[in-house]
């Protein structure tokens, strides 16, 4: 190999990113890994666990069976690990709960975009007040720069503080913690939200900082952070 053409080798290996590498590699010592869960590239003891490694495709199709699997991947984990959303990809959500306890910290970091289903009855016989929900975790971390987007719209138009004369219906809030303990919440936008955009109930230990949450002015009860139960 031409020293010119080793050295421009060098450097795209040395600042590419290792958290959207998708193939098989090999460890320092020769045994073939798995990238979805190598350490970052950091140098720290984190794991990475990258949704598209376990299915997720963000071509409009539902991704949630995959997340769920990168989520029992990433809270089992037995040291920190963080569970990768790609960006550049558009990723839709029927509505999750991402259970705990977790076995370690876990950092869910979000840089592509989560959509929510446009279909209501995907709700049909869940808890149709949240889409995305984070429950009894420790040690949390939800970040990355990403957006979570709650596709309101096909909710506001029916619902009845819209037009008086349709029957009221339960709204999903778009980002939901309920029992979580030392929860960190930042750099992202959270837009459209069918209800509210935030809710915080009975966490303790709660850090959000740095949140864009965008909703038009006629959108009906779309508060920006609902909080009860909990603080800091």
């Amino acid at each position: 190999m031409a020293p010119l053409t080793y050295l421009l080798l060098l450097v795209t290996m040395l600042v590419s990113n290792n958290f959207h590498c998708l193939g098989t590699m090999a460890s320092p010592d020769g045994e073939r890994v798995n990238p979805a869960i190598m350490k970052s590239p950091s140098g720290s003891t984190q794991k990475v666990v990258n949704v598209q490694y376990y299915g997720a495709k963000g071509d409009a199709d539902s991704d949630s069976m995959a997340f769920d699997k990168a989520w029992k991947k990433a809270c089992s984990s037995s040291t920190p690990t963080v569970l990768l959303i790609p960006k550049n990809k558009r990723y839709l959500l029927k509505p999750v709960n991402f259970r705990g306890p977790c076995k370690s910290k876990v950092s869910f970091t979000i840089m592509g975009t989560l959509e929510a289903s446009r279909n209501q009855e995907d709700w049909d016989g869940m808890i149709s007040r949240h889409w995305i929900l984070f429950s009894n975790i420790d040690n949390l971390t939800v970040r990355g720069g990403g957006t979570i987007n709650g596709n309101g719209k096909i909710w506001w138009r029916g619902s009845c503080k819209m037009d008086a004369s349709t029957p009221c219906i339960s709204a999903p809030t778009a980002l939901s913690f309920n029992s979580c303990k030392n929860l960190r919440v930042e750099n992202l936008k959270v837009m459209d939200s069918p209800r509210m955009h935030i809710s915080l109930e009975k966490c303790t230990g709660v850090d959000a900082s740095h949140l864009t949450i965008i909703a038009p002015t006629e959108s009906p009860n779309t508060d920006g952070i609902h909080i009860t139960h909990s603080r800091t």
